[in-house]
């Protein structure tokens, strides 16, 4: 496939997806919280996700693909 600038932004914005994946389970096995609220500010939108360990929220850890 040959380069293009969108393939470019794609590949950056999943490098920090994975980024933010490995900082969410890193704040979670470092501290003893239930739960993390990220506030993500991108392109002028805002995005926010939830992320709890709590058994009775059905929650999933690490967050699937799809929730971020």
């Amino acid at each position: 496939m040959p380069w293009t600038e969108h393939n470019s932004l794609v590949q950056r914005r999943y490098r920090r997806k994975g980024t933010l994946q490995r900082m969410v389970r890193s704040y979670f096995d470092d501290c003893c919280c239930k739960g993390v609220y990220l506030l993500i500010h991108e392109d002028n939108q805002y995005f926010t996700i939830n992320f709890n360990r709590s058994d009775a929220s059905g929650s999933h850890f690490p967050p699937l693909d799809k929730d971020i």
